[in-house]
């Protein structure tokens, strides 16, 4: 089955075996071969193989786009004809070898040279529609000849496709090759990508293999479901921008010193200098507004053109208060526009500097401003929230669910390797102080892939971090106890970062000791923290009310009187979350240790002094107390993290540490 299954997987180093196809020519046993030498080695090496890629492009329909590792299309009915005459294939079945990462199925119809074939490819999923990809195998299908095109389609939507190989059926793979040798590289030579590479798992540790094959790949459809409602919610806002306005960022031609800096910023050096957009709108748009986003420490007005036509020499001429963080939007017109297929729109100066420009939209002058607006904001979210948002919750948050507001991620992040042993689990990675005692690495995998689906592993590598915080990717760090290890001692976070048992983004830190001799509940505790950050921003910022009216509930039923999961919605989703995984947090039934200790019986957080006197503990410590107690609360995690058992087992004992 595809690794977006929602049963549990066998394979454990690497991607699940994906489902068996009907074999006109060729075994499955083959394709498995063939699989594991492109996971392996990223190609095959068999007779009369081929690599198919965006170079190979003869054409595609008109909403195709491009990303880094992969491309697709926004919105249906996309299409794509590649060249593969450089096969010089000959009469017969061929396999077709497809990488690419989708949350849902989205099938592409295959013809080759015109004629159709009878099934399909991309019918499995991965989880997820960001990277890492993952290969597939499909086939065999009919090959003429010397074939010269490939084209896919579908009436749907498209999945987030990398490239191809193209194999004869039965030419075999020969033996697979043997699997990587678990070891410690050298930092030259650990070249693999952040995100799992092509395996899906990196593994950069003298350890226990015995161990390391207790690591799970297990898939949940809630999440997975929830992920395909979020770049639903995305498409739709994409759709619906397109629509109201053009928006403008890279210049079609530029006439002396134009840079761009940080992918976002367009910034001309000395005074000599201008740059022109080429855009298109429908014939039934008769005037536009034209709307400029920039930042200016002084006064710097532009000259804008349209069409060759001069609309005026003082725009932008606001100073913002400095040329990078202050950004200023200022929209311009009601302008006519000459009915034609192109329109250019220079910036320029009469003799002067320029401000930083960052984004310059050509608005229909008919576009409805509240509907705009609501459309922005939407936009502005990096995952749109499936609800409206409330305002006090989007206050609290917005530093890391809005775009404007958060840095893209290091997705070539490793670990530093002189100061980690480290793992990456689909985008997760889990690094470790080389402090910590030997087998807490591989310890910590079997912990977490226990619990985390492989959906929201793979949105860690995405997490987008505030713009003041260290850059993303979010990962799990534990540090050595006993040596009295600090944040602030890893090599990629400040000096003065205190502490060693808490959440900072972008990490959940925690200690060797409680992996050992401890439960998990610390782990458990903080790496709950960074999934509720990562689910807010990478699925849906409406969790956080969601989780918010659980605890509001909770705490006006009193369950739970001065348990520390009262403290707020944030800490009572890691303390229930720690029941929920069975590991015995003890935390319950420790109550409040202010109010424990207290003359009259009560500490001054707010909330507890409406509260009986003392220490107000509740004797509960696992899944099942959860269930009775809180069951909105359960269903509220259940949602979102992978139980070991129905039951109350031990999470060690079930794993066998």
């Amino acid at each position: 089955m595809g690794c977006g299954a929602s049963a549990v997987e066998g394979q454990t180093v690497g991607l699940s075996v994906e489902k068996a196809v009907n074999s006109k020519a060729g075994s499955t046993a083959e394709k498995e071969n063939f699989l594991k030498s492109l996971k392996s080695n990223g190609s095959i090496s068999a007779s009369g193989a081929f690599h198919v890629s965006r170079d190979d492009l003869i054409s595609g329909a008109d909403n195709l786009f491009g990303r880094e590792e992969y491309f697709g299309f926004d919105g249906k009915d996309g299409w794509v004809s590649f060249d593969i005459s450089k096969g010089s294939t000959k009469r017969g079945n061929y396999w077709i070898f497809v990488n690419y990462c989708i949350g849902d199925p989205r099938p592409l119809c295959v013809y080759i040279d015109g004629e159709e074939q009878q099934d399909k490819i991309t019918t499995d999923v991965t989880g997820t529609y960001s990277p890492p990809l993952t290969w597939f195998g499909y086939g065999p299908f009919s090959f003429p000849s010397g074939a010269s095109e490939l084209k896919l389609t579908t009436d749907g939507y498209w999945p987030h496709v990398g490239s191809l190989y193209i194999v004869p059926a039965g030419a075999g793979a020969g033996a697979p090759p043997p699997p990587a040798p678990v070891s410690r590289p050298s930092p030259a030579s650990n070249a693999n990508a952040a995100g799992g590479g092509p395996q899906g798992l990196n593994v950069a540790f003298d350890g226990d293999q015995a161990v390391l094959a207790k690591i799970q790949r297990r898939s949940h459809p809630k999440v997975r479901e929830a992920i395909m409602m979020a770049e639903e919610r995305k498409a739709k806002i994409r759709e619906i921008m397109e629509g109201l306005q053009v928006k403008l960022f890279k210049p079609t031609r530029t006439e002396g010193t134009v840079n761009i800096q940080d992918g976002e910023m367009i910034v001309v050096s000395g005074k000599n200098g201008a740059y022109e957009y080429d855009f298109s709108l429908g014939a039934s748009v008769k005037s536009v507004r034209i709307s400029i986003s920039f930042a200016s420490g002084d006064s710097r007005p532009v000259v804008l053109t349209l069409d060759g036509e001069i609309l005026g020499t003082s725009f932008c001429k606001d100073a913002t208060g400095d040329f990078s963080t202050t950004a200023r939007e200022r929209t311009y017109g009601k302008f006519p526009l000459e009915q034609r297929d192109t329109h250019t729109l220079k910036i320029s100066t009469e003799d002067g500097y320029f401000p930083h420009v960052f984004n310059v939209y050509i608005l229909d002058s008919e576009t409805d401003d509240d509907e705009l607006l609501d459309a922005r904001d939407a936009d502005d979210f990096i995952t749109p929230p499936s609800r409206r948002f409330p305002h006090p919750f989007l206050r609290e948050i917005r530093n890391f669910v809005s775009k404007s507001w958060t840095q893209e991620p290091d997705r070539d992040f490793k670990p530093d390797p002189s100061f980690y042993n480290s793992m990456c689990l689909d985008g997760l990675w889990i690094c470790v102080s080389k402090a910590c005692r030997p087998g807490t690495l591989e310890r910590a995998a079997v912990l977490v892939s226990s619990y985390l689906p492989v959906e929201i592993r793979r949105l860690f590598l995405e997490w987008r971090a505030p713009s003041y915080r260290p850059r993303g990717p979010f990962r799990l760090v534990v540090l050595d106890n006993k040596t009295n290890q600090k944040a602030g001692d890893c090599p990629e976070f400040p000096d003065d970062w205190e502490g060693r048992n808490g959440t900072s983004n972008p990490a959940s830190f925690t200690s060797v000791e409680d992996l050992w001799e401890g439960q998990g509940s610390l782990t458990v505790h903080e790496l709950m923290h960074g999934v509720d950050m990562i689910i807010r921003q990478q699925i849906d910022p409406s969790f956080m009310e969601d989780c918010d009216n659980c605890h509001k509930r909770i705490c006006e039923s009193e369950v739970f009187l001065k348990c520390y999961a009262r403290c707020n919605r944030h800490e009572y989703l890691a303390e229930i979350t720690t029941l929920f995984c069975n590991t015995y947090p003890q935390s319950f039934k420790a109550g409040c240790y202010e109010c424990t200790h207290a003359s009259d019986g009560c500490c001054n957080f707010e909330p507890h002094k409406s509260l009986p006197k003392g220490k107000g503990s509740v004797d509960i410590d696992k899944k099942s107390d959860l269930k009775r107690l809180d069951p909105e609360g359960f269903e509220l995690v259940n949602n979102w993290i992978l139980p070991i058992s129905d039951g109350d087992e031990h999470w060690k004992e079930t794993l066998g540490l």
